[in-house]
């Protein structure tokens, strides 16, 4: 039910924007030199201001801690920052080097089943919390 990734050809403002089933769709016509909003985005690197931080209120998301693996923290941070007015932009000539490339790892479990579980569990919370019966 719930589309993990889709492309848009639509011209518009936005790099990444969540979909109505609660996947990402993903501006494929970007242009060189432009800087896009996103509603979505990467805990990897960013910059924030600590008021912003303090202000989304994610301790209110502790529901994503349930599963050992907190999937999609980030996208609940960030569309709860664009829900909340915070603009987050992406410049798409940006690049920088991830040393850890350790991420996401979890303890030793059965990590097939327990991705499947914990993604489709908590992209339903998502969907029911941010997305039901609201007009995008």
């Amino acid at each position: 039910m719930f589309g993990a990734r889709r492309y848009s050809r639509r011209n518009n403002p936005f790099y990444l924007r969540i979909g109505k089933t609660g996947g990402t769709v993903v501006n494929s016509r970007m242009q060189e030199g432009l800087i896009y909003r996103c509603q979505t985005a990467n805990f990897q690197c960013f910059a924030i201001s600590r008021e912003a931080v303090l202000g989304i209120h994610f301790e209110e998301e502790m529901w994503l801690e349930d599963t050992g693996y907190a999937w999609p923290d980030d996208r609940v941070f960030f569309y709860k920052a664009y829900l909340m007015g915070y603009q987050t932009l992406y410049a798409p000539e940006t690049s920088y080097h991830n040393l850890d490339a350790k991420t996401g790892r979890v303890r030793d479990i059965d990590k097939t089943y327990w991705d499947y579980y914990t993604h489709e569990r908590n992209i339903t919370i998502f969907w029911r919390k941010f997305l039901l019966d609201k007009a995008e």
